[in-house]
């Protein structure tokens, strides 16, 4: 599981390391079911890919940060077929050791409940290679579930993200894994559902919610994650309340990093850990004048 704030060095929790670069031709993608069984015309489109200027570019910014680690989320088959493919070179490189991958399906990206099987399919092979130590030095490596959740304004109806939310704990839970919750609206639903698996460990991402809602998650032993959000003005007084009542533990830093807005930032992890130590300080002192 990632390290928490400040323990061994930075952490950024929740990135996405391949989203906003060019995409790989996703009938290629969805025609790649074993790594040993990879057709030579795939093995070289991917291959073409990685050479991109805005991969190798992408590759250079989370390199040269002094981010330790980095918690890579991912939102669909796709994209998480995608790591696996470029896994052996990712270990080769100067981002080796420092790359922890998460196997997701974001509600913005799921389409029909069918999709869960043919994920569930991939993911479990994963991770049985892991737990019969069948994986080599450079395999892929399942550090978590994530990007997951519900969402009231994206993707497929409400109640058929919660039927899929459920199937995929049911089916991932015996794992112990921790997981990346994705959450917009739908608090109470995602609440409800975690009732029926109190094993279940993580993060709710990008937390901005209010100190009950705090209060309701971290009871369930899960993390807060917190963003770009902590560094908005509006948002000091909020955040200090939320400090006062829980610890720098119960924080995981995000830079919820998707390619969208060009390079990787190495100044926000950083950013976030001062601020962070700063509003905590202050927490303190004001729990002491209490």
């Amino acid at each position: 599981m990632a390290s928490s704030i400040l323990s061994s060095g930075l952490c950024d929790h929740h990135c996405h390391l391949f989203l906003g670069c060019p995409a790989i031709e996703p009938d290629a993608l969805d025609e790649l079911d074993d790594l040993d069984d990879l057709e030579l015309a795939e093995a070289a489109q991917v291959c073409a890919w990685w050479q991109l200027d805005r991969v190798q570019q992408q590759l250079k910014a989370f390199a040269d940060s002094a981010v330790s680690t980095f918690v890579l989320q991912t939102v669909s088959l796709a994209d998480f077929k995608l790591h696996l493919r470029v896994w052996p070179w990712l270990q080769q490189g100067p981002l080796a050791q420092r790359l922890q991958l998460y196997a997701g399906l974001h509600p913005f990206y799921v389409h029909a409940p069918a999709e869960l099987q043919p994920w569930l399919e991939t993911v479990s092979q994963i991770w049985q290679q892991q737990s019969t130590l069948k994986s080599s030095l450079h395999s892929p490596r399942l550090f978590g579930i994530g990007e997951v959740g519900l969402d009231k304004r994206h993707g497929m109806e409400l109640k058929l993200q919660i039927a899929l939310l459920d199937s995929l704990l049911e089916a991932t839970v015996a794992w112990h894994l921790p997981y990346s919750f994705h959450c917009v609206g739908a608090h109470s639903e995602l609440l409800a559902l975690l009732k029926h698996y109190p094993q279940v460990t993580g993060t709710v991402h990008g937390f901005t919610g209010s100190l009950e809602l705090a209060k309701q998650y971290t009871k369930r032993g899960l993390h807060l994650g917190l963003g770009r959000a902590l560094l908005a003005p509006q948002n000091q007084r909020k955040y200090q309340q939320l400090l006062q009542s829980f610890p720098q533990e119960t924080w995981h830093l995000e830079s919820d990093f998707d390619g969208s807005h060009g390079v990787y930032d190495p100044t926000l992890l950083p950013q976030l850990t001062q601020h962070l130590t700063n509003l905590s300080a202050s927490a303190k002192q004001a729990n002491l004048r209490v």
